[in-house]
């Protein structure tokens, strides 16, 4: 499973050049906005190939798993050293704790897990860790950093891609036109409701993202991951309230209506990654 982390990375990083490039040959044939489009969906493709190999192979991995208890011995300290320049260079320290436990076969063996989780215990504090029964040597520190880190690390950067590809692909199909389309005629209850129903929506939207950035910066959570998740939950929540109130005021604009629930369900996804980051 780390070779496909590994591999996962590698795609990653050679998958958003690549597509930069077969983009940017593709602009001279189709038109610069449709190479764009064509640049968003070959890395969205790529992101989305890796991340989905890298997710089935953890939930393979987890699937089979029992949990045992095991004990906190240290946190191990590396130093990772990055040349910059014929002279600088960047150090960069990560903490990862080592974790003792025994399976089955009654044989205590070591894991580590990665850098700054389990930050808040202590030596000698119980930790959960999740064990392959057919094969020990497999362990996974049982937290949501350790077991499901980096598939939400790379679904989240997929899901941009994803998204960015699909706006991208929609103004590329859209015809140049040079007056507005009429709008379509609504309904009496619409006719009634919706000036009042749209505004409300707006406010909801436009209160709930001001409230959402202030709690970033209130200081009401200590837990940073935490906070963070909560204001991205605040903003999903106000791009669902700004889609419905478009949606109200012109009922043929569905698509906008699903492309706002689908940044909201991305933020969420991202929301949801982050609480559990901050579990401690």
């Amino acid at each position: 499973m780390d070779d496909l982390g590994v591999q996962a990375l590698l795609l990653l990083l050679g998958g958003i050049p690549l597509g930069a490039l077969l983009g940017w040959g593709a602009s001279f044939l189709v038109g610069a906005r449709a190479g764009v489009a064509v640049a968003l969906v070959l890395i969205a493709g790529v992101l989305s190939f890796g991340g989905g190999r890298l997710g089935w192979a953890t939930w393979e991995e987890q699937r089979g798993m029992v949990a045992v208890t095991g004990r906190l011995l240290d946190f191990k300290t590396q130093t990772h050293v990055q040349q910059q320049g014929v002279m600088t260079e960047r150090r960069t320290r990560s903490v990862s704790p080592r974790v003792a436990y025994t399976a089955a076969d009654g044989i205590e063996r070591i894991t580590v897990g990665l850098g700054g989780s389990l930050a808040g215990r202590q030596p000698g504090d119980a930790v959960t860790v999740m064990v392959r029964p057919d094969d020990p040597t497999v362990a996974r520190i049982a937290d949501f950093q350790n077991r499901w880190g980096a598939v939400w690390f790379f679904v989240g950067i997929a899901g941009v891609a994803v998204l960015a590809a699909l706006v991208s692909v929609g103004l590329a199909l859209q015809p140049d036109v040079t007056r507005a389309p009429p709008r379509p005629v609504l309904s009496p209850w619409r006719q009634r409701h919706a000036a009042r129903l749209t505004q409300s929506f707006k406010r909801a939207g436009a209160g709930t993202f001001i409230a959402a950035i202030l709690f970033l910066f209130s200081g009401l959570v200590e837990n940073v991951a935490r906070t963070f998740a909560i204001t991205l939950a605040g903003v999903a929540t106000s791009i669902v309230c700004l889609g419905v109130s478009n949606w109200m005021e012109a009922p043929g604009r569905t698509l906008g209506l699903l492309s706002h629930v689908a940044m909201a369900a991305l933020f969420a996804f991202l929301a949801f990654g982050l609480w559990h980051l901050g579990a401690r």
